[in-house]
């Protein structure tokens, strides 16, 4: 099982709108779907993927995000 840390950041990337876009509609619906998704990524691919991977996995991904971002 991850550390605390790692389920830290997988909850952050997990949130609305970072990775997994915002469903319109109601803020429950999006935030359940949400957890449910937090739950499956964090019971089965904790089992199978090591922490230091999801580290290098959220870096690629945030820095992706970052770069997405429009110039003011």
């Amino acid at each position: 099982m991850y550390d605390l840390y790692t389920l830290s950041l997988v909850f952050f990337l997990l949130c609305p709108g970072v990775v997994v876009p915002a469903l319109p509609g109601s803020v429950v619906f999006s935030a359940l779907l949400h957890a449910i998704v937090f739950y499956v990524v964090v019971y089965y691919v904790s089992n199978y993927v090591k922490w230091w991977l999801v580290w290098i996995l959220a870096a690629l991904v945030l820095a992706g995000r970052l770069t997405m971002i429009p110039a003011q």
